[in-house]
């Protein structure tokens, strides 16, 4: 059957929302008639939480409540306008690091907010340092001001401080690589070690009930294409028919988990995670920055792009496959390495 360009990328998102639902229909049980407060429901991670709720809302009859903080809740009610309209979501207008704490209780909390964009990385550290540390703490004082709710902190993958030294799979028993305080492009990991330390503390001192994700890399439907994720930028490149850039030598991996597995561990975590755990979420598969680059090259731009800078190694061992329509700024890849 041919499927029209406008259709494709609504199949491909109910297919990926029918899958979350399959998956995790045992939880689905225990979040019905339940509250949750969530930060950075406006980006990649928070989109795909509400797009799920949404799903399971309307098709199945789960009854929710969500808080979500927003800087500026009329702006993604413009983006987002199936999820800005949903009854059951109620935005809080606020930044992360003072934001007013909503009344009643709360159930759950999940905080994936941060100000970690490649701009504000790049030119105002003290600001990315202040929103990742003073969030969490505000996050977390709010947590403890209700009757005791399960929080999920969505962390980094960027906490181990890069590759393991032998090459090895990075497992959560690891303490990761020692970091040179002196080197500002290490900001980014020891405040997100920080701040899985104050989460530490907290359950510790506060007897909260804490579960923290370390998220890797991912891809799918939604992705940024202009932000720090270096297969989104690579997706951006072909599309616009640019060279596709690879910074550095290329020779870093990243394991890329499709974004509807993201969200079924991250519901997972949420309702059945062990207090006080650290978890690894990503793929078990790595392929370097490189072979990621030829990839997305060969099968969007049909090989005739060309890379600059980076020494392309190896055979690649999986098939992208990879549907690409415009509409609306956003360009929908469905892929399943």
């Amino acid at each position: 059957m041919h499927i029209s360009e406008p259709d494709a990328p609504q199949m491909i998102l109910t297919e990926d929302l029918d899958n979350i639902y399959r998956i995790d229909v045992p939880l689905w049980s225990e979040l019905d008639n339940s509250r949750i407060f969530l930060t950075g429901g406006t980006g990649f991670f928070g989109c795909w939480l509400l797009r799920s709720l949404v799903h399971a809302i309307r098709h199945y009859g789960i009854s929710i409540d969500v808080t979500i903080l927003s800087r500026d809740p009329d702006a993604f009610r413009i983006i987002e306008p199936e999820l800005g309209q949903c009854s059951e979501f109620h935005f809080l207008k606020g930044d992360i690091t003072n934001f007013v704490f909503p009344e009643g209780i709360f159930d759950y909390v999940i905080h994936g907010a941060a100000d970690s964009s490649n701009w504000v990385l790049q030119n105002d550290p003290v600001r990315m340092c202040k929103s990742i540390i003073n969030g969490v703490q505000r996050v977390l004082d709010f947590a403890c001001s209700v009757s005791g709710p399960r929080v999920l902190f969505l962390s980094s993958g960027a906490s181990y401080g890069g590759e393991h030294p032998e090459s090895c799979p990075i497992h959560e028993e690891w303490a990761g690589n020692a970091i040179d305080v002196l080197d500002i492009k290490r900001a980014y990991t020891e405040t997100k070690r920080a701040s899985e330390m104050l989460c530490t503390v907290y359950r510790h001192q506060k007897n909260l009930d804490v579960v923290i994700a370390r998220c890797f890399s991912f891809i799918g439907p939604g992705l940024p294409l202009d932000a720090n994720y270096a297969i989104g930028n690579f997706i951006g490149d072909v599309l616009a028919g640019r060279k596709v850039l690879v910074r550095g030598h290329g020779l870093e991996k990243r394991s890329y988990l499709y974004t509807s597995d993201l969200v079924v561990w991250l519901w997972t975590l949420l309702i059945r995670g062990r207090s006080g755990s650290i978890v690894n979420v990503g793929s078990d598969t790595a392929y370097t920055i490189a072979e990621a680059a030829r990839l997305v090259s060969e099968v969007l731009g049909g090989g005739r792009n060309r890379y600059q800078g980076g020494r392309i190694l190896g055979k690649y061992h999986s098939k992208l496959c990879a549907l690409c329509c415009h509409g609306s700024g956003v360009v929908w890849v469905n892929t399943k390495c």
